[in-house]
């Protein structure tokens, strides 16, 4: 594999040099490397190479190119995201289509203060404001939930009792003007350092749709690291930053839950953990289907 790379940083910097490629933990949907390139001054770099796996090649064979022209636009537009330096649409190099970005150096956390929480939302509601005019190749999130929507339900209980809701009130009126999404706005994808907020990762879910949607899966996924207290105060500063309609939140909490329920089984957790979980995401689906109900 280092062969690999080191044809692909070739390509990337002619005089370059590869010293080392090293695997990174953290990616689900991506196998991520962090490579250490020379170029032919001399200096030296740190790069990461993120390769998409099949799940989203399926979903959107153009997946690393949109990736990076994504990210050429957040990061001309000032926002902390990592710079892209080269793609590889065709999967020349690695067998498969790979994208290479620069280095954040910082850390995830999941002990939010005040402070954090204020940043995170802060930098969402920013992501929310941004023109989307530039980057209409994303995909609509409305056909998204729609296919999700026509898929067979299970026979019984939440699931099919969300589904039949949510049926029910699609299409959803839309009240707020569409946005870019990240998709998948959580601590784990949030990169702090000395108590900042430098860099927002992984950026494969992009989507152009409603704000509640990102809004929606961010508030359980606080809920879950964080509490009730920290997914209510996250809610209230990112309104504050960015006053949107929120008459529809429930629809997307709802689906959010929906989602991600068959999901944790497979996400190797402990048994305490994994259970407290469930607990917390049955809760918050029972919440969003009463607000729903009235």
């Amino acid at each position: 594999m280092f062969s690999k790379f080191a044809n692909l940083v070739a390509a990337m910097e002619p005089q370059g040099k590869l010293l080392q490629a090293a695997p990174l933990t953290g990616g689900a949907s991506a196998q991520t490397t962090a490579l250490t390139v020379q170029d032919g001054k001399g200096r030296i770099s740190k790069l990461v190479a993120r390769c998409h796996g099949q799940r989203d090649l399926e979903r959107n064979p153009h997946i690393a190119r949109d990736e990076f022209r994504l990210l050429s636009y957040l990061h001309a537009a000032g926002l902390p995201v990592p710079r892209p330096h080269f793609v590889d649409q065709e999967g020349i190099y690695i067998s498969r289509p790979c994208l290479v970005c620069s280095y954040i150096p910082g850390r995830t956390i999941t002990a939010l203060d005040s402070l954090a929480l204020r940043q995170m939302a802060d930098t969402l509601a920013r992501i929310h404001r941004l023109p989307i005019d530039e980057i209409t190749f994303l995909s609509r999130q409305e056909e998204y939930i729609a296919a999700w929507l026509s898929r067979p339900a299970g026979a019984m209980g939440l699931e099919a009792k969300g589904r039949s809701a949510l049926q029910g009130a699609w299409p959803w009126a839309q009240r707020n003007q569409p946005v870019l999404l990240h998709g998948d706005y959580w601590p784990g994808n949030i990169l702090w350092q000395d108590g900042r907020l430098v860099g927002i990762i992984d950026w494969e879910d992009a989507a152009l749709g409603d704000p509640l949607a990102d809004l929606a899966s961010t508030r359980l996924e606080l809920l879950w690291a964080c509490g009730s207290e920290a997914m209510s105060l996250f809610t209230t500063l990112y309104l504050q930053a960015n006053p949107i309609d929120t008459a529809n939140l429930a629809y997307y909490e709802l689906l959010t839950a929906l989602e991600v329920a068959p999901k944790i089984g497979n996400w190797g957790l402990d048994e305490p953990t994994h259970r407290d979980m469930e607990t917390k995401l049955l809760s918050f689906a029972r919440a969003a289907m009463q607000m729903i109900a009235k």
